[in-house]
């Protein structure tokens, strides 16, 4: 992830001195934050709370940062209920008897999954309902907020394309900058930041790019509310491909992503 903005530093520095996490050499938190929380997490333990003071949680902790789940399935329903919140307006609301805190929990939330509730070891007899339903135990709560679906597999030796860090990290900084640039007189830097209706309204895909995904949500395959994310992604590859704006190829892209096709 980019670095922290020095405005972001100071937010999310705020954040962690709240919740007493500031220990001696670390008066200052100039990286985005890693946030692992194991499976056995409270649902208060993401949102926050506490006897005491109130204070923030996972999520809050996240702020500016990644949240990772691994095993996300394991998670009880009661935790993923509470990621909503955050995943759509990028805070969270905590409520007491006599008080109300509201923490700031805009972060990039990644979740892992196996294939399977055994985690496909060698003799698996898992059948593919058993498959469908522990993604959906993912996928009931949480899958209308997460844009993107990817199987990962072990990569194999490609000596002939190597992974080049460097030129991958510019062309994203490139597209951020496309991205700050077109919102410059917006409240908004990152096409994450804005409104599915703005998102609609301002910057609409051409409607022949369009075309999948309205016939996907006509098709009931996805919402008019998912919609919005998908075009959000089109976006951002728009951005990292240097293009004025999305065509057919980063819509269906988009659609593709949200779900989990290879494409």
């Amino acid at each position: 992830m980019p670095p922290l903005s020095p405005a972001e530093v100071a937010e999310v520095t705020a954040i962690h001195s709240v919740a007493g996490l500031l220990g001696p050499g670390h008066a200052i938190i100039t990286a985005p934050p890693l946030r692992a929380p194991q499976h056995t997490a409270t649902a208060a333990a993401i949102a926050g709370g506490g006897t005491g003071p109130i204070r923030p949680g996972e999520a809050t902790l996240a702020h500016r940062g990644v949240l990772f789940l691994a095993d996300a399935p394991e998670f009880a329903r009661s935790v993923l209920d509470v990621l909503r919140q955050p995943l759509r307006d990028g805070d969270i609301t905590i409520a007491r008897s006599g008080s109300t805190a509201r923490f700031p929990a805009r972060f990039t939330f990644i979740a892992g999954m196996s294939p399977c509730p055994c985690g496909t070891r060698p003799g698996c007899t898992c059948t593919p309902l058993q498959a469908r339903r522990y993604r959906a135990r993912l996928a009931s709560p949480l899958g209308s907020y997460i844009p993107l679906w990817l199987t990962i597999t072990p990569d194999s030796p490609n000596p002939g394309q190597p992974y080049d860090a460097n030129e991958s990290a510019g062309r994203v900084a490139a597209a951020r900058d496309r991205a700050r640039h077109r919102l410059r007189d917006t409240p908004w830097q990152v096409n994450a930041d804005i409104p599915v209706a703005d998102l609609r309204r301002s910057w609409p895909p051409p409607a022949e790019a369009l075309a999948p995904v309205s016939r996907a949500v006509d098709l009931g395959e996805i919402s008019t509310r998912t919609a919005g994310q998908v075009i959000r992604v089109a976006w951002t590859l728009a951005d990292l491909a240097g293009r004025d704006q999305p065509g057919p190829a980063e819509c269906g892209q988009a659609l593709a992503f949200h779900l989990g096709v290879t494409r």
